[in-house]
């Protein structure tokens, strides 16, 4: 009996030590008290504060100290007063992190509440939470904030810009970053009113250049003619774009340009114009612009006519550049476009005019565009030449770029091609002269491109400038032999009335020998193996 006393004792002499101890809920079953993060929280069934206690389940606060239920704290360990997870959220305690319990936004520091656990914010959850420095933008994740939004950093502002108020600011063409439309830094657009961009800077329209050229490629060139790709840039020795170069490009210490004018380059000065050459050339006051010339200038894409000369005569871009000359009949450094004739025209008119007018181009404009510009008269050429920058050279220049020998390789060997309009690639067949060679300048049907001639298109024997680079100038000018060129527009000698045009020595393609003699034609002639290039 003693013995069964004693441990009774013994086991009461326990129990009040542990009562008298802090105790939390250490025998806490989750249940009724269990926060939604899964964690022990205060016995709601528990007595209130002050309470009498032995264990921590005893109270609501799930804290017993000295036998006395005590108050919640925020860092008791135990999820209790209005806390929505352990010593976290609610009025008292700090904000919970990433996956504690939560009742409302203001409970998580991610400012995010989603079924009952605190998340991670979003850049479109419609609250200021993560790093972002107002509503759902500026930080690291969402979008840089607009004008008069919060920002730490001008990486937070859609303008680059944050201010001294730490409010994103409005963009200006002069703040050092590339912001509002622009399209370098502080250049292009017209929101900021930023300064047009120099030469090789980043564009998206003519109108953001200083030169009022945007290439292709989206980037300020010097030359308004060179933007498009085909006949823009793909002038050099090979097909391969590579190899290629600005076909604008200039030579240090000559007023030449390197290569000849392209159909390509020409086409942006008709699409520029929309084919009124007349109205353009009527706004010019440049120097040796001879306004005598703009009636002789079209001033409409197509005049509904087939030849220069029906309608009114020098109206429409496409009869002028088509296959009939002016004055039907002539011959004589006159005809040579008429496809239907064995003939060959380098600027593409539309299917549906060639049609009408009775004839046919065989390529596609691409493969046109990088060929030079034949079948011109000499007005349409001087004045793409101011329209670009530059002028028709004078005989002067266009000898001295030649040299002073024989070729503008030097004394030999002479030009070479074959004397037959070969249908495709006539290597391994005998050429003339023998001893020339058929690398030095595009001469006698020594060309191909494409591959191979489709019906009657002599286009195909029209080499892409540079394609022949040892045939070069003295001075690294390509194809100065190969193609007749216009040099300068100058009053016809009487009796003959009107202005006439002096044509370079440089023998053609067709078979026109290298060097040729001095020669000048009306100006309102256009010939197949005709074309030019440009002076500044």
């Amino acid at each position: 009996m003693r013995t069964v006393l004693t441990r009774v004792a013994l086991a009461l002499s326990i129990g009040a030590i542990a009562a008298a101890c802090s105790t939390v809920a250490d025998d806490y079953t989750p249940g009724d008290g269990t926060g939604p993060d899964g964690l022990p929280a205060g016995n709601p069934n528990g007595k209130d504060t002050g309470g009498e206690c032995g264990v921590g389940n005893d109270c609501k606060s799930g804290v017993c100290t000295d036998t006395k239920c005590a108050a919640p704290t925020a860092t008791d360990g135990i999820r209790n007063g209005d806390e929505t997870g352990l010593d976290c959220g609610g009025k008292n305690a700090p904000r919970c992190p990433l996956g504690k319990g939560c009742l409302v936004p203001t409970d998580c520091t991610t400012g995010a509440c989603v079924d009952g656990l605190c998340a991670a914010g979003t850049a479109n959850d419609g609250l200021k939470n993560g790093d972002e420095t107002d509503l759902d933008c500026g930080g690291s994740v969402a979008p840089a904030c607009v004008d008069g939004k919060g920002c730490a950093a001008g990486k937070d502002c859609a303008s680059q810009v944050c201010g001294a108020d730490k409010k994103c600011a409005v963009p200006t063409g002069t703040d050092g970053f590339k912001n509002g439309d622009e399209t370098d830094l502080d250049c292009g657009g017209t929101a900021t009113g930023a300064t047009k961009c120099a030469v090789g800077k980043a564009c998206a329209a003519h109108a953001d250049c200083t030169s009022d050229a945007c290439s292709y490629k989206k980037v300020c060139l010097e030359y308004k003619s060179c933007v498009p790709h085909s006949g823009g840039d793909t002038c050099g020795p090979t097909t391969n774009d590579a190899n290629h170069e600005n076909c604008c490009t200039r030579i240090a210490g000559s007023p030449l340009d390197k290569y000849n004018v392209t159909a390509g380059r020409f086409r942006q000065f008709v699409e520029r114009t929309n084919g009124n050459l007349r109205a353009w050339a009527m706004g010019q006051n440049a120097p040796g612009w001879d306004h005598a010339w703009d009636t002789f200038l079209p001033t409409m894409l197509d005049n509904g006519g087939a030849t220069p000369d029906d309608s009114t005569p020098f109206t429409g871009v496409y009869q002028e550049l088509g296959p009939y000359v002016h004055v039907p009949g002539a011959t004589g450094a006159n005809e040579g476009c008429d496809i239907k004739g064995n003939g060959a025209r380098t600027f593409r008119l539309p299917d549906a005019v060639n049609t009408r007018i009775g004839d046919k181009q065989f390529y596609t404009q691409e493969i046109y565009d990088a060929k030079p510009l034949n079948c011109v008269p000499a007005y349409m050429m001087a004045a793409f030449c101011f329209w670009d920058g530059g002028r028709l050279p004078t005989r002067v220049e266009f000898n001295a770029a030649w040299g002073a020998a024989t070729y503008p390789w030097g004394a030999a060997p002479a030009a070479a091609g074959w004397t037959t309009a070969y249908d495709s690639d006539a290597t391994g067949n005998p050429f003339t002269p023998a001893g020339g060679d058929v690398k030095r300048a595009n001469y006698n049907y020594n060309y191909w491109s494409p591959a191979t001639k489709l019906g009657t298109d002599y286009a195909v024997f029209i080499a892409e400038p540079g394609r022949f680079p040892t045939g070069a100038g003295p001075q690294g000018h390509q194809d100065l032999a190969g193609l007749f060129q216009y040099e300068s527009i100058t009053p016809a000698k009487p009796p003959a009335t009107g202005y006439q045009v002096d044509w370079s020595k440089s023998g053609s393609w067709q078979g026109h020998q290298i060097p040729y003699g001095a020669l000048s034609t009306n100006a309102t002639n256009k010939y197949w193996a005709t074309g030019g290039r440009c002076a500044r």
